[in-house]
């Protein structure tokens, strides 16, 4: 009887450690919302917990929504250790345009976390897609613009192959996982680094080599770790309040379950995040115009990319953002806005003739 009474007490206490740190988290997305996105929550934007079902249990998606006056919607998914508050610079912007939709992925951010049972790369993939499948279903949204940033770049574009009826138009922000993994020589990586780089590069090629986790990751640190979490916001051009505030978001991040955090090696591979399972092996099939926007310093692979372009396998392009890398919703995102807002599609008859002629064009090259 005593065992059963310290578990339930251990996991009642557990459970309000995490409680404390997503209201941490919580203060922190509103405080970025309200104060320095142009929105105001309650009034022009709306933050609230959309209940999906996945696997046959009740999970919930984290969910913003503004510009309910627009006729099109957007649909903005994060990158890997982000939310949707990493948004907040261009959430005003683009609600002047769309029904903007910006949630976190479904173990991330602010959003429910399950224990991730995955174990390859197809299940995974499955499991992201499914769940946004769920939330799409629950808020009611029909035909909508889909983007994602990095992360969240590679699951837009397996939820558009899979979804193409739901998707209008596809844009992949820095997206992580498109280009084929190539040989590369970790001697020569670390060679020309500092030693305090060394060492979180080194600890990072591990993390990959043995398949562990982000946590496991920042955990193994040790003293290093208050640096690296405080470099890579800093990083970001986080400043004053918002570099705290930032801090406390990230910090919350490692702090509660790592849920799908751990799927991470299943889906991307060093080096530069290239796929697991490539989007450039299967781009081709890509049913709606699909647009690809890198920064001008982005360290992100975009040999991928370049190779589906240049065999005309989607009807789009490749834009470069200027005084940006990885991190352009951040670092450049009036002009990311920009070009979300110029890629809007709204004749269906351009959709229409642009594949027309994307198919003629693989019809002519086939009888070479």
């Amino acid at each position: 009887m005593q065992k059963l009474f310290n578990f339930f007490s251990k996991k009642s206490a557990q459970e309000a450690h995490h409680q404390s740190i997503r209201e941490k988290m919580e203060n922190a997305e509103r405080i970025f919302i309200d104060k320095y996105s142009g929105l105001k929550i309650g009034k022009t934007i709306e933050i609230y917990d959309v209940p999906i079902e996945l696997n046959g249990k009740p999970e919930f998606i984290h969910t913003a929504r503004s510009g309910d006056d627009q006729k099109e919607d957007l649909v903005l998914l994060h990158g890997f250790l982000a939310g949707l508050a990493s948004f907040y610079p261009m959430m005003a912007d683009l609600s002047k345009h769309y029904r903007l939709w910006c949630i976190d992925l479904i173990g991330m951010g602010l959003s429910s976390r399950p224990e991730f049972t995955c174990t390859s790369t197809e299940e995974t993939i499955d499991y992201f897609v499914e769940s946004l499948e769920q939330w799409r279903k629950q808020v009611g949204l029909e035909r909508f613009h889909l983007a994602g940033q990095s992360f969240g770049g590679y699951m837009s574009g397996m939820y558009a192959l899979r979804y193409p009826e739901q998707v209008k138009k596809l844009m992949l922000i820095t997206p992580a996982g498109v280009s084929r993994g190539e040989p590369f020589n970790k001697e020569t990586v670390l060679s020309n680094q500092s030693w305090v780089k060394r060492q979180v590069t080194t600890r990072m090629i591990d993390i990959f080599e043995k398949k562990q986790s982000p946590h496991d990751f920042v955990n193994g640190l040790g003293i290093l770790k208050g640096s690296l979490l405080k470099g890579f916001i800093e990083a970001a051009n986080f400043t004053g309040e918002q570099l705290e505030l930032a801090y406390a978001y990230i910090d919350g991040i490692f702090k509660l379950p790592e849920s799908t955090l751990k799927s991470l090696h299943y889906i991307l591979q060093v080096p530069r995040a290239s796929g697991c399972l490539p989007l450039e092996d299967v781009m081709c099939e890509l049913k709606m115009p699909c647009e690809i926007y890198y920064g001008k310093y982005d360290w992100m692979c975009t040999k991928g990319a370049y190779r589906v372009l240049s065999k005309k396998e989607i009807v789009g392009d490749i834009h470069i953002v200027p005084n940006a890398g990885h991190k352009m919703n951040l670092e450049n995102p009036s002009y990311v806005s920009k070009l979300l807002i110029q890629h809007k599609l709204t004749e269906k008859k351009i959709q229409t003739d642009s594949f027309a002629f994307k198919k003629s064009e693989k019809k002519k090259n086939s009888n070479y």
